[in-house]
């Protein structure tokens, strides 16, 4: 079946980070119409399997890999609710997006590949597994838990990775600094204070780890920098509620808090706001075009609640100055492997509601050890000011494999079907080989796809020539090994 026709489907199936009941039903019953033998391990990974072309028989084993969550992000003004719509899919031309919506293409367009390869007759294989896993978005946790019972294969292709001519023998790994503090709110005096709702929006966001070289804005921290500018002119100000980001892997495109200005300084405070956008608009005209900056006064607004308690001035004060110099970027930039970046963080989601701020930073290395001490240096910053601090979600690099002998040979392919040279290196987002090279015992893995942009965003697309040229690839290769 057609990869492009499985995609389709795939959209149309509900699959946000653990709720892959449905698309692992889908995998289970397409493997049955199709007479593929398939199980699933009790944590949920789903594995499908295809006998060998004739005279293939004794060809080695090869797993095929992909996981079945997708991060579902969505504008505004969306009223797409993830746990029942399908995702509504726009072809303009070569590029396939999402109406309003992440597209899911990260890695439902992995799974398609790998199902049509499965049903395929018009080229010769050795025997194929194919390991789909769950919440991978979300800690990876399938990879973690894979029952290798039910892998015999000792060489493993990933499914998504998202250039095309791009190669990967090694990635990122990452872990989670979660932040908590629980502060007393006061009440608010509607004679002395105006509340007033400030929003950021506009911004590209997209997935740390492969946008986060692009010196895209992130959202929670504009937020940050123009609460600092009223301090930095000793203008007064109370935080009431903040709410920004929305998975761990995502930059921040939006931001929205709700603060508390004197009224006898509120257009002081506004024109100060106003100015401090300007700058970081024209800092970042490049890289964020459409950054948008909104503030709405509830004397003006009948939708905008006053709020009867907000935190004190102190302690918005202590907020924004801990958020002040928590990192958000590029840490390092590798020195061993050109272009890419080694250690970086991301601070993905704050909120403050009631008095209890909770926020989660991301961070990633090509190195375990730089890794720590990323995390170790903004697990300081919060603890030092009075911070409940938790390090999880831990996920190992994947050290590259210089000899790989998929590599080598995906290299012989790809130069005899294109006649340009595949480029071989490691990727800074985090991928599940590094998880199941050891999982699995594998000897040796590999990972590629076509061209996709600005995954985890509204933004997300893929190209239909791309696809289709890794789908030959991927014919050819398999049928060589």
């Amino acid at each position: 079946m057609d990869f492009l026709e499985i995609f389709k489907k795939i959209s149309a199936i509900p699959r946000e980070s653990g709720n892959e009941g449905a698309i692992r039903n889908f995998i289970l019953d397409f493997a049955s119409k199709y007479g593929l033998s398939s199980a699933k391990d009790s944590s949920g990974n789903v594995f499908v399997y295809a006998g060998a072309s004739d005279g293939y028989e004794k060809k080695e084993s090869i797993c095929l890999q992909a996981h079945m969550d997708m991060v579902c992000v969505k504008v505004p003004e969306s009223k797409h609710d993830f746990l029942k719509d399908p995702i509504k899919l726009i072809q303009d031309g070569d590029i396939i997006r999402a109406d309003g919506t992440s597209l899911g293409a990260d890695n439902g367009l992995g799974i398609a590949i790998i199902l049509s390869l499965f049903t395929d007759s018009s080229y010769k294989h050795g025997p194929l597994e194919a390991l789909f896993t769950y919440a991978e978005e979300t800690g990876m946790n399938g990879a973690f838990s894979v029952e290798n019972k039910y892998i015999n294969s000792k060489y493993l292709i990933n499914l998504d990775s998202e250039e095309e001519g791009v190669l990967y023998i090694g990635c990122a790994g990452g872990v989670d600094v979660k932040a908590e503090k629980q502060y007393e709110c006061e009440e608010v005096n509607a004679k002395e204070w105006d509340a007033v709702q400030i929003s950021v929006s506009g911004l590209l966001g997209g997935h740390s780890g492969q946008e986060i070289n692009l010196q895209r804005l992130n959202a929670i921290s504009v937020l940050i920098r123009l609460l600092y500018s009223l301090e930095r002119a000793k203008l007064r100000f109370r935080i009431s509620e903040f709410s920004g980001g929305t998975r761990k892997n995502v930059i921040p495109s939006s931001a929205d808090a709700v603060i508390l200005l004197p009224i006898s300084d509120k257009r002081k405070c506004i024109d100060e706001l106003d100015k401090e956008f300007k700058y970081i608009k024209e800092e970042y005209f490049i890289s964020e075009p459409n950054i948008s900056f909104v503030h709405k006064c509830s004397k003006c607004c009948d939708k905008m609640v006053f709020p009867s308690y907000s935190l004190s001035e102190k302690d918005s004060i202590q907020i924004v100055n801990t958020l002040l110099t928590i990192p958000h970027g590029v840490f390092t930039n590798s020195l061993s492997v050109k272009g890419v970046v080694e250690t970086s963080d991301n601070l993905a989601i704050l909120n403050i509601k009631n008095g209890l701020l909770s926020t989660d930073v991301s961070v990633r290395s090509l190195h375990d050890s730089a890794k720590q001490y990323l995390s170790s240096i903004i697990g300081c910053n919060f603890s030092n000011n009075g911070f409940k601090v938790s390090i999880y979600g831990d996920y190992p690099a994947w050290t590259p494999n210089l000899n790989s002998v998929l590599a080598k040979k995906a290299e012989e392919v790809w130069e005899n079907m294109t006649g340009k040279k595949l480029v071989v290196t490691s990727i800074h987002a985090g991928l599940e080989c590094g998880i199941l090279n050891n999982a699995l015992d594998l000897k040796d893995s590999i990972s590629l796809g076509p061209d996709l942009k600005d995954v985890h965003s509204v933004n997300e697309h893929f190209s239909i020539s791309s696809s289709k040229r890794i789908y030959e690839f991927m014919k050819k290769f398999l049928c060589q090994m």
